[in-house]
Parts: C-alpha cells; sequence; structure tokens
C-alpha cells in the first residue's frame, strides 16, 4: 500500500532506494567507517503488533557519529528480529558454540 524501500548493508556500506508507485529514488550508498548502530522509534501498532521506525548511525570520515539512513516505513517486530539476526551473522565473529544469542543492543 505504502511502497517499500530497499535497504543492504553489508560491511562496509548501507545502500538504500525507495519506491512509491511511479515514484523511484536513485540508489544511495552511505559507507560504514567503524560501526554502525541501529536506533528504534516505536510506532502505532498495526494489527495488535508493535512496529518500528528505524534510525541507522555510523560514523563519517571524520570519526564523527552521525545519521547514515532513517527508514520512511515501519518495521514489524518479527522483522526486527530477523534483521538483529543476520546483522549478528555479518559483524559478530563465532566466539562460542552458542554465539546467535550473543546479547546485542539496539537503542
Amino acid at each position: 500500500f505504502y511502497g517499500k524501500e530497499t535497504i543492504t548493508i553489508t560491511k562496509n556500506a548501507l545502500t538504500y532506494q525507495q519506491h512509491y508507485g511511479f515514484y523511484k529514488t536513485n540508489v544511495e550508498h552511505k559507507p560504514i567507517y567503524r560501526a554502525l548502530n541501529i536506533s528504534l522509534i516505536p510506532v502505532a501498532n498495526k494489527l495488535n503488533q508493535p512496529h518500528y521506525q528505524l534510525i541507522f548511525e555510523s560514523y563519517n570520515a571524520q570519526q564523527l557519529p552521525e545519521e547514515i539512513y532513517r527508514s520512511s516505513l515501519a518495521i514489524s517486530a518479527s522483522d526486527l528480529e530477523c534483521l538483529k539476526q543476520n546483522i549478528r551473522l555479518l559483524y559478530f565473529k563465532k566466539i562460542e558454540p552458542d554465539f546467535i544469542s550473543q546479547p546485542y543492543l539496539l537503542n
């Protein structure tokens, strides 16, 4: 109904593009210099499930923190769990057999 956002996260960059009906933005690339942080903004519940808007933050070339992308569309709690697991696999090295359940901080 609203459209879609395509977000690709690699170890070194975040790439995004927005599609809203006939309107489509250019592909944007934002480098990730030191770390990637995701902040959550709770939005109104949909179908009695919590949903969140995401803010991706990293550092710029001068090593200062900055917001690199803010999602327009909210995601469900189940999609957020999937995102967290995939980011863990991307960034965390295997330290112990149960590394998937290591603590992960999202603001």
